[in-house]
Order: C-alpha cells, then structure tokens, then sequence
C-alpha cells in the first residue's frame, strides 16, 4: 500500500518543470505533488509508532496519535482534489500543436 501511495505521489512530481498558465498553479501543484509523496511516510511512520508505544504509554498519548493521523487523512483529500483541478484547468491553455489532425497511418502501418 504504500508503495501505490508513493508511486502515487510520484507521478505527480514528475512534471515539476513544466510550464503552468500561472504562478499560483505551478505553486500549488508543487506543494500537493510533494506533499502527497510525503504523506505515506508521515502517515505509516506515526502507525508504526503508535503500535510501538501502545503497551507502555498512556491512553491520551494514543488518541494523540490516532488524532493526528486522522488529520493528516484529511488532508490527503484535498491534496488529490486540488491536482484534479489543476490538470483540467490546464486543458485551457493548450499549444497549437494539440489541435492538428493525426496521421494515423503513419503511426499504425496496416491501417
């Protein structure tokens, strides 16, 4: 599972030097790209640790734990929406390029 998180995240880091319409795109893409990478680790660190201290620790310091790791699912959420709608608030400004015709049969000989 958490590989799929980081390959996940991953993915999304990968066109960090693309061109965005816009400063605040380029930004917030940044930030959900890495913190959605990040976010397996935080999360599956702290679960670990919770389990770790369950036996010797006391309830507060568990709910702690459980509490933050409920925070931090939420805002997972957000992160991937936000991605969403920057990538189809991209498709506005596409270059010329993706409005010409393909020759399919260059590509797929037998056709």
């Amino acid at each position: 599972l958490i590989s799929l998180f980081l390959v996940f995240g991953g993915i999304h880091c990968a066109p960090w030097n693309s061109t965005f319409p816009t400063h605040t795109e380029q930004v917030l893409w940044h930030v959900s790209a890495v913190t959605l990478t990040a976010f397996p680790l935080v999360w599956f660190s702290l679960y670990g640790v919770m389990k770790f201290i369950e036996g010797y620790t006391s309830r507060t310091t568990i709910k702690l734990i459980y509490n933050t790791i409920g925070i931090i699912v939420v805002i997972f959420l957000p992160l991937v929406i936000t991605l969403i709608v920057i990538a189809f608030t991209e498709l506005r400004v596409l270059p010329t390029s993706a409005y010409q015709t393909v020759d399919w049969a260059r590509f797929i000989p037998h056709i």
